[in-house]
């Protein structure tokens, strides 16, 4: 979660290694709700929830900037998909060092999906049930070095590997600044794509758009 003054009117230039460039948004809407605004688009974002005990993807409007969004229902416990744990073993474990504290399984109640999102209301497409992931998830806590203005900080990188095990991604959280870095690999370990925040340019507000803030 991003804590520094401005973080939340800022514009955050993401560079990809297909030499793509895009512009995202963190904010947050409301207390212990963030949002994740993507691909210098209003309608794309993604919706968080934070309890005491983990942090809940709550919507994906505009699903990497396609017209298509779903959302996940709380009920009781489940506040949504359950995207990283509020605790995680500390970085006195080697680096890499994965226990089964570090572990967890992503699981929803269930997924709605809408087209068209772009203009609200937003047309019902289908609903799936719930479903846990095949595979676990697991976190670890190292420093890494992003280069650049980011420099060398404290970060969480969380690893989600696919249900047909045909690759798996990384999500690097680095402190204070939240989402910085994202890869995605082939199951035999081959780098496939990479993104990263590069500069930042404070008090440039990009208007929010997205019709579901769960």
């Amino acid at each position: 979660m991003p804590n520094y003054p401005g973080w939340d009117t800022a514009r955050l230039t993401w560079q990809a290694s297909d030499g793509s460039s895009t512009f995202y948004r963190k904010l947050s809407y409301g207390p212990s709700r963030l949002e994740l605004i993507k691909f210098n688009d209003p309608h794309s974002s993604e919706t968080y929830l934070v309890d005491i005990g983990a942090i809940y993807l709550t919507a994906e409007n505009g699903i990497n900037g396609s017209a298509q969004t779903r959302i996940y229902p709380s009920n009781g416990h489940l506040l949504g998909l359950i995207w990283l744990p509020r605790y995680a073993c500390s970085s006195a474990r080697p680096a890499w060092t994965v226990d089964s504290f570090n572990q967890f399984t992503p699981c929803y109640l269930s997924q709605v999906y809408y087209n068209n999102c772009n203009t609200c209301p937003c047309q019902y497409s289908n609903t799936n049930p719930q479903h846990c992931s095949v595979n676990a998830s697991f976190v670890v806590l190292t420093d890494f070095n992003y280069g650049g203005y980011l420099g060398a900080l404290p970060t969480l990188i969380k690893q989600d590997t696919y249900d047909d095990n045909s690759g798996y991604e990384w999500y690097y959280y680095a402190l204070g600044r939240g989402l910085v870095r994202f890869e995605a690999y082939k199951a035999g370990g081959q780098l496939i794509f990479q993104s990263q925040q590069t500069c930042e340019a404070p008090n440039q507000p990009i208007p929010d758009e997205a019709c579901f803030h769960p």
